[in-house]
């Protein structure tokens, strides 16, 4: 017991899996799970306990104050917080949001993980309808201009680097609040990451390093995200 409160414990937050009617799965990507491993973290699943599933997702009316009061119990164990990509978002994940700013938990948002983002702190998403983003695969498919003043830049050490793009919905930047925007894509000048700068590492970025993981840009984002996790006391109080 004492040798794993020393490890680095890092909770990924469940997305449902709406592949089959017989039963009701939560899934975690085991892709991130790996780049975690890699740096030396512990991975462990976050989910719901008490909210209602329903064929399409959870039911967001379902999520009750004990609900928050589980999450807030549940991320109170581990160090740092990854938000999944995926084509559904739940209120549980915006919930984990602000539990995390709050807190000044370690959050990465990856895909649909930087919409929750975005959408917990009143931000709003708009339909991609310039066929740039929708390009399912692991191939960069166009390139990012990082602010050089953001932690994403001290990060990856470069203003312009190429990326994948999976995602349907985009923020634009006068639709993120209360954060920093941190890298945008020239091509339709979309939000491609957001920060927050006084905390440890509240990130939201819209690619998948997960899945060009060779690349050394993308292995830095988990290393220093483990690293900001290392400074988390994972039984704090939230």
């Amino acid at each position: 017991m004492d040798n794993l409160m020393k490890k680095i414990i890092i909770g990924i937050v469940g997305k449902p899996d709406n592949t089959t009617n017989q039963w009701s799965y939560i899934e975690i990507n085991n892709e991130i799970k790996e780049n975690l491993n890699v740096f030396g973290a512990l991975c462990i699943g976050i989910i719901p306990q008490d909210c209602k599933y329903k064929k399409s997702g959870f039911n967001d009316d379902s999520l009750s104050e004990k609900d928050i009061n589980n999450l807030k119990d549940i991320v109170s164990l581990v160090d740092g917080v990854v938000l999944q990509g995926g084509l559904v978002s739940n209120s549980y994940e915006k919930e984990i949001v602000k539990i995390c700013i709050k807190n000044n938990k370690p959050l990465l948002g990856i895909c649909c993980g930087f919409n929750n983002m975005v959408e917990a702190l009143g931000g709003n998403l708009y339909e991609d309808n310039s066929n740039i983003h929708n390009k399912y695969g692991i191939k960069n498919v166009h390139e990012i201009v990082i602010n050089k003043n953001s932690k994403l830049f001290n990060i990856i050490g470069t203003e312009k680097i190429f990326v994948n793009s999976i995602h349907q919905m985009i923020a634009k930047k006068d639709s993120v609040k209360n954060y920093t925007i941190s890298a945008i894509c020239p091509l339709d000048n979309s939000v491609e990451a957001i920060e927050m700068p006084d905390k440890k590492f509240i990130v939201g970025i819209k690619w998948h390093p997960e899945l060009i993981k060779n690349e050394e840009s993308m292995k830095k984002i988990f290393e220093e995200f483990v690293k900001s996790c290392s400074t988390s006391s994972s039984m704090s109080s939230v």
